[in-house]
């Protein structure tokens, strides 16, 4: 009997390696396949390392603006959830996607009690406490970012007020304005490219990202902000709160459209759109220059050439990563524990994107990235949260 079993195991090799010759051509092979059938035939099957998201559907309190995904008190039906799984290379990655007509460009994302809820873009509630109205909020408009921070809510909200788009940071608690950056000109500006991206650093600080509200070239002068140290357009800036005050510094500048931001054994990282190619994931120190509108690894968006050259940005740093083209940079978080526990002792990002509709795992060392691997959703990704 084990001489049949050992004739069956080389003559099932002998035709999956003749089958993957066929159609080399094409990279595939059934290795998946194979192994399955092999450790079936020892008895030496075990569970691979799976990352699963489970959602739980029940409703927790929640305060303000924060809706669930799922909330049947209301009426709010799921139109579809759909289980896929995708195969990596040492691990099945496991997903479910959820339909919800009601998440129009979610601002905010957090889980709580192990429900999602989210914050769309234009949410009535926070909007109408701001004052806002349709004549302030065009396209693009609206809530870009909502986070905690001393027992307040904080908003980060970009809006249209005669003939200027400005943005101004917010908490709805009080409808204290912390930050108001200015006037934009209407027609130089891009919604798309304020920022708001953000990062609690401990009890009394939290970081906040400002793009600089214009897509134009790179001599524009609003882009030209983003090196200008008395403006905070295309900084990440730092709030500090002592005994009931605050203050705003420029963290770091020489920035054109960052995103999420993410924090990990004290070092900071930051994702950024860039113009044509050049989207970027940043390790963020305090006074350091990352270097645009003077230099950028991408292009202007009708291809043409931006300055590469580094010689005349003081504290300049490259980017950790730079995608050409770009993907559509979104956010940035830790890969899940399983993932990362399987590499190390490297360190590992996930950082979402919206055009190329995947996450990418970026596993690295010492500010050199050894690999990436990709995962493909079909959908644009605005935000990632691990639980």
């Amino acid at each position: 009997m084990n001489y049949l079993i050992t004739i069956f195991k080389l003559s099932l090799l002998i035709a999956c390696f003749t089958y993957g010759v066929v159609v080399g051509v094409y990279k595939f092979f059934p290795y998946q396949v194979l192994q399955d059938v092999k450790c079936k035939l020892n008895n030496t099957c075990s569970v691979s390392p799976v990352f699963q998201n489970q959602l739980k559907f029940d409703k927790p309190d929640y305060d303000g603006s924060w809706v669930p995904v799922v909330q049947t008190q209301t009426g709010l039906e799921l139109t579809e959830i759909t289980p896929d799984e995708e195969i990596l290379n040492s691990f099945i990655f496991s997903w479910v996607r959820i339909e919800d007509d009601n998440i129009e460009q979610a601002s905010a994302l957090k889980f709580k009690d192990g429900s999602i809820y989210y914050i769309n873009r234009q949410d009535p509630q926070i909007l109408s406490q701001l004052g806002l109205s349709d004549e302030n909020l065009p396209a693009k408009a609206g809530v870009r970012a909502v986070f905690d921070f001393q027992g307040q809510t904080l908003a980060y909200v970009a809006y249209v007020e005669e003939n200027c788009v400005t943005a101004k940071l917010v908490s709805l608690g009080t409808n204290e304005t912390l930050l108001d950056l200015g006037c934009i000109d209407v027609d130089e500006a891009n919604l798309d490219l304020v920022g708001g991206g953000h990062l609690v650093l401990n009890e009394n600080e939290f970081l906040i990202a400002i793009g600089t509200g214009t897509a134009h070239t790179v001599g524009n002068q609003y882009n030209q902000n983003a090196q200008h140290d008395e403006s905070y357009w295309g900084k990440i800036l730092k709030f500090s709160f002592v005994e009931g005050s605050h203050k705003v510094s420029v963290y770091s500048k020489g920035h054109r459209n960052p995103q999420g931001m993410f924090a990990r054994k004290g070092k900071i990282y930051a994702v950024e759109h860039g113009p044509r190619g050049g989207d970027e994931i940043n390790e963020i120190s305090e006074a350091n220059n990352y270097g645009w509108p003077k230099q950028s690894l991408g292009s202007e968006t009708d291809g043409t050439p931006i300055n590469k050259s580094t010689e005349d940005i003081p504290n300049y740093v490259d980017p950790l990563y730079a995608f050409i083209p770009s993907i559509g940079i979104s956010d940035i978080n830790e890969c899940p524990q399983s993932y990362s526990n399987y590499y190390q002792p490297y360190k590992c990002l996930a950082v979402s994107s919206m055009r190329a509709g995947a996450i990418f795992f970026l596993v690295f060392n010492d500010n050199r990235i050894l690999f990436t691997e990709r995962m493909d959703f079909e959908s644009r990704i605005r935000k990632i949260v691990i639980d």
